[in-house]
């Protein structure tokens, strides 16, 4: 599945702390050709995000700059 690609070539990451995840992850199977349904919150919306990606459009590629010297002393979004 796509999901699967993605995670496994590093285009889908997910935070090892997130053991929700895995743990549905490892449970995920299909019966006749359909995905079974059942304790999947995660995966399923995991799923929803990866499906929709061809939907998404950049609008306004900016580049952000973290500032750490002393001029900007205001904090990290200090400009």
């Amino acid at each position: 599945t796509e999901m699967s690609t993605r995670l496994h070539d590093g285009r889908l990451k997910v935070f090892s702390t997130v053991t929700d995840f895995f743990e549905e992850y490892r449970s995920y199977h299909m019966r006749n050709g359909k995905v079974v349904d059942r304790d999947d919150d995660f995966i399923s919306a995991c799923r929803y995000a990866v499906m929709s990606v061809r939907h998404f459009v950049e609008l306004n590629h900016v580049p952000i700059t973290l500032y750490s010297n002393a001029q900007h002393s205001g904090g990290w979004m200090a400009m």
